[in-house]
């Protein structure tokens, strides 16, 4: 898979997906979702993106319980990439100074773009940090209710950091984002800066609303910005979040795990090819 090739396949992800498939994956989630189901559905899209572009994929994925790998996953098969890209540039070399040459293209990869795809939610939790144990709390009591993966938005916040660039790049690796609304979330500045960004201008994914305020003090008195905009509480978050949570959002998570996974094998090949370039050179 070219680099190029790679970059197309994520730029017109949205205009190429195939409905059935997707209606197909969608059933696995209604029996099942066990991390053997999200192996198999990610497998079933990234074999589905293979076709796209006319990869060969020699492993067959119905069955399998592992993710597919990547052309330049760390271990044997990025040995296995390094060798047939030598053997696509005719690039004679025994089989000793191949070995050589597969650590150092390894430790080089590992320096500048390591295989490493940060972690996807299907929705993160935003608090003000007064209420992070109860937050955190409810975090963890939904993500096992309801069987998803979420994220207290103050776990990513570590010292040193900016703290609107990790709220921003949670935000963006969650499908759906939860406000923990308390008194102290009205009274904390950047808390309500992030709120009324994001409320005012709803975003809906698969038809749901992407951005859902929890209102936990019924009582509250909300400041004029968000008196307007519907909110969850907690007496009906049981029946409303199978509804916020459908077979289509949770499969949100998986396709951007994917085609995070993509883009970084992409950049990887790319820098693999350069180098088996420069071998070639000498």
């Amino acid at each position: 898979m070219t680099s190029e090739t790679g970059k197309c396949a994520i730029m017109n992800y949205e205009r190429h997906k195939d409905t059935s498939l997707l209606q197909r994956l969608f059933s696995c989630f209604k029996s099942q979702r066990r991390k053997e189901c999200m192996y198999h559905t990610r497998n079933k899209l990234m074999e589905w993106h293979f076709k796209r572009m006319s990869i060969r994929q020699g492993r067959e994925c119905d069955n399998t319980t592992e993710p597919i790998p990547l052309a330049t996953w760390p271990g044997q098969q990025l040995y296995s990439t390094v060798e047939a890209v030598i053997a696509q540039e005719s690039i004679n070399i025994d089989h000793a100074h191949l070995s050589t040459i597969q650590r150092k293209i390894e430790t080089k990869l590992q320096e500048s773009c390591p295989f490493e795809v940060k972690d996807q939610y299907d929705f993160c939790m935003i608090s003000s940090e007064s209420d992070l144990c109860e937050a955190e709390k409810l975090t963890e009591n939904l993500s096992n209710q309801f069987e998803l993966i979420g994220h207290l938005v103050w776990n990513s916040v570590y010292l040193g950091a900016d703290q609107f660039t990790v709220f921003e790049d949670v935000i963006e690796r969650s499908t759906v984002l939860i406000f923990y609304i308390t008194r102290n979330f009205i009274e904390d500045r950047f808390c309500c800066h992030i709120a009324r960004n994001k409320l005012a201008s709803p975003v809906e994914v698969c038809g749901t609303i992407r951005n859902v305020p929890l209102l936990i003090d019924i009582d509250l008195t909300l400041p004029e910005s968000l008196r307007l905009i519907q909110k969850l509480t907690l007496q009906y978050i049981g029946a409303q979040f199978p509804k916020i949570f459908t077979d289509k959002v949770r499969f949100e998570k998986i396709e951007r795990q994917v085609q995070c996974e993509m883009l970084t094998d992409s950049k990887r090949l790319s820098i693999m090819r350069d180098a088996v370039k420069r071998i070639s050179i000498r």
